[in-house]
């Protein structure tokens, strides 16, 4: 295999991943972020200290160490420079303008939405009609992701606070003000192979409740949604005409739902990997890395990526198999110690773990109530239900946080009482 160098746009957790990943195609990787010591920089060959948003400072550091490629980890907000990027050095870009516009964007993508039939959740712009509105509401930037910046808002003498609160953590230093939704909540999760979209997986979504104000963060997800087939005949036509309008050639998309029971509210759409993982659940049932499918892409490799890519037309995860994504969270404090990790890996239904934090890591409190707070997400996957249970009640009982003053650090996570969870049509 020719060794090419990919430049990789942010550094967290989960973008370390992918550049293992492309390190083990035996390519070298430059990674950018504005945080010296970030966690895909440990795994990286060369890196540079820019802010993500300096088109010109990071074209001029990949033509400086020969890049060939370009990559896009789980960032929202980074789109707009990745295509940027791409059309400077003349390097593949799955996505357009015209599609970051729609995804990258909340309003933007409710708006987009409404002209394929697609509700949003209820939203409020006047500011004297927000005070009168019906609570719980909703307070969020309108182009921040991982929780950063939201606020549930249960009376208007908290408004004002939450409002200052978003547009802080909003770039464009606008907001979204939205009906904060208690039902039901599904995700529905897209691979575009040659122009070609396809249903891969579909989730039900537990959050964390025990936050009265924070951000709802994920603590949990069980495949396939027991709303699947209801979605299939709703919403799935809807998004394939929406996708033809885009023209959306490659990638992939994951949206969040919201399900009262009669209707569907399309809410947090991405167009790039997920911080939930579904690439981890996909490669342990298929053999297939997702993340080197966006390799290949990047270096112009389309004979390989099709190669690698064409079962995916007629897949659909888990339509024998069950799978859960347990994530923990963990409340604020320095990390003197983690146990149970190993054992929890060493369950025949644990597929893989992916670590965000390790001893001597500090929680601070402007983590919780984001996706900053999570410890990590753990992927169960069996043909058998009771074993990923088993395995859910060995998270419970093994694993154990202790912070430097011996509190136990585990704030939540999800813990299956039975069976139930894994309840569907099929």
């Amino acid at each position: 295999m020719t060794k090419h160098h990919l430049l990789v746009l942010g550094s967290n957790p989960e973008t370390a991943a992918l550049v293992s990943v492309a390190k083990s195609e035996g390519h070298l990787v430059t990674v950018v972020d504005p945080v010296p010591h970030s966690p895909a920089k440990r795994f990286a060959d060369f890196s540079f200290s820019l802010d993500g948003f300096d088109v010109e400072a990071i074209c001029e550091a990949a033509q400086s160490v020969g890049v060939t490629g370009v990559l896009i980890g789980v960032l929202d907000v980074l789109m707009p420079s990745y295509l940027s990027i791409c059309n400077r050095l003349g390097l593949p870009c799955y996505a357009t303008e015209e599609s970051i516009k729609v995804f990258s964007s909340k309003s933007s993508f409710s708006l987009f939405c409404s002209q394929f039939g697609i509700r949003s959740i209820p939203a409020y712009s006047d500011l004297s009609v927000i005070r009168d509105a019906d609570y719980p509401l909703l307070v969020k930037p309108i182009d921040s992701g991982a929780g950063i910046g939201i606020s549930i808002v249960r009376d208007s003498a908290d408004l004002d606070f939450a409002i200052q609160k978003a547009r802080t953590s909003s770039r464009s230093r606008q907001i979204l003000v939205e009906k904060y939704m208690e039902c039901s909540d599904m995700s529905a999760y897209y691979t575009f192979i040659d122009g070609t979209p396809c249903l891969t997986a579909t989730t039900d979504r537990f959050t964390s409740r025990r936050n009265d104000y924070g951000s709802p963060v994920c603590i949990g997800a069980s495949y396939p949604s027991k709303f699947e087939n209801a979605f299939m005949a709703d919403l799935h036509p809807k998004f394939i005409a929406l996708f033809s309008a885009l023209n959306i050639q490659f990638g992939v998309f994951n949206v969040q739902i919201f399900y009262d029971g009669t209707s569907f509210y399309a809410y947090d759409p991405g167009f790039r990997l997920q911080g939930e993982g579904y690439h981890f659940h996909i490669l342990n049932e298929t053999g297939i890395d997702q993340r080197k499918m966006f390799i290949d892409f990047a270096l112009g490799r389309k004979n390989d990526l099709m190669k690698a890519s064409s079962s995916l037309l007629d897949f659909r995860l888990c339509r024998s198999s069950r799978a859960l994504t347990i994530w923990v969270l963990l409340t604020e404090g320095l990390i003197a110690s983690i146990s149970g990790l190993d054992k929890i890996q060493a369950h025949s239904a644990c597929s893989y773990i992916l670590e965000r934090f390790n001893i001597g890591d500090v929680v601070l409190p402007s983590m919780i109530g984001t996706e900053k707070q999570v410890l990590c997400r753990i992927y169960l996957q069996s043909l058998c239900i009771d074993s990923i249970l088993d395995a859910a009640q060995l998270i419970k009982s093994s694993l154990v946080v202790r912070s430097s003053n011996g509190s136990n650090m585990v704030y939540d996570f999800y813990s299956p009482d039975d069976s139930h969870v894994f309840e569907s049509n099929f």
